[in-house]
């Protein structure tokens, strides 16, 4: 599929989805890559990283899809019947990727978001509020001891 931006792959995940579901199998989930990881940085944060002596820096992250665009996307996938899943890691892409899912369906959340490694409890308390289904994948990195140091002296 190559590295298209948005709306003009949706047509042809509609072809694939036709093409590759037979029998009880069903092609019809979306993954899309709302941000990076913390390890390198570009985990989308609503706080800046800190930097080896703990001082906020200018950089909070990346949001590798437009919040306001992300809407539209997933609105159109829902409307189509694909499941959308997202890789939300820093707690601004969880709240981007949430904002989506209720722009797509206000009343009845469907999407989920993983891993789970960098989250505000605001987060997880507007999944509840909303029903949406969590997987929570809290050491879905490196589990070695210089990872998880890293990662706490990154965002606190």
């Amino acid at each position: 599929m190559g590295a298209r931006p948005g709306a003009e792959q949706i047509p042809e995940l509609v072809g694939h989805r036709t093409e590759l579901s037979h029998g009880r199998f069903r092609a019809g989930s979306v993954k899309i890559m709302q941000d990076g990881i913390a390890e390198n940085f570009t985990a989308a944060m609503t706080s800046p990283y800190l930097d080896g002596c703990g001082c906020a820096t200018a950089n909070s992250g990346l949001s590798f899809v437009d919040p306001t665009a992300l809407r539209g996307y997933v609105t159109e996938l829902d409307a189509l019947g694909f499941q959308v899943h997202f890789h939300a890691l820093g707690d601004r892409a969880v709240r981007e990727a949430l904002d989506a899912v209720e722009a797509a369906r206000p009343a009845a959340l469907f999407a989920v978001a993983e891993p789970t490694r960098a989250r505000r409890r605001s987060a997880f308390g507007a999944r509840a509020r909303a029903g949406s289904p969590a997987r929570a994948q809290p050491s879905a990195a490196n589990r070695a001891p210089a990872a998880s140091r890293s990662r706490s002296r990154a965002y606190g």
